[in-house]
């Protein structure tokens, strides 16, 4: 795990920072997996300087960005989920797509 603090989140501060960490820790990336927010600098940052590497994004933040947009721009969506057990339980199913099996049909 890598820990740094940045002037600016563009991706080019980003590349530099992944150029350093390739050089302190010299691993085999290919079975390195990074896990990021949804920032698209960050993302293609990661892309670029570890391209032989997984990318996947985090789940918290996936599920934080959904619940914010039902709060900002669905707001009779949010209401129904308050009082109807159903449509909480189809939230939270929606909520979990991402640890499902891809394979499975």
């Amino acid at each position: 795990m890598v820990y740094a603090l940045l002037g600016s989140m563009t991706e080019e501060v980003y590349a530099a920072l992944f150029d350093i960490v390739r050089n302190i820790l010299p691993l085999n990336y290919q079975r390195v997996c990074f896990i990021t927010d949804y920032e698209k600098a960050l993302m293609s940052a990661v892309q670029q300087s570890f391209p032989e590497s997984q990318l996947r994004c985090c789940w918290f933040h996936f599920t934080q960005s959904i619940v914010r947009y039902c709060h900002r721009r669905m707001n009779s969506v949010c209401n129904l989920i308050r009082t109807n057990p159903v449509a909480a339980r189809v939230l939270r199913m929606v909520l979990a797509l991402p640890h499902s099996d891809r394979n499975q049909e």
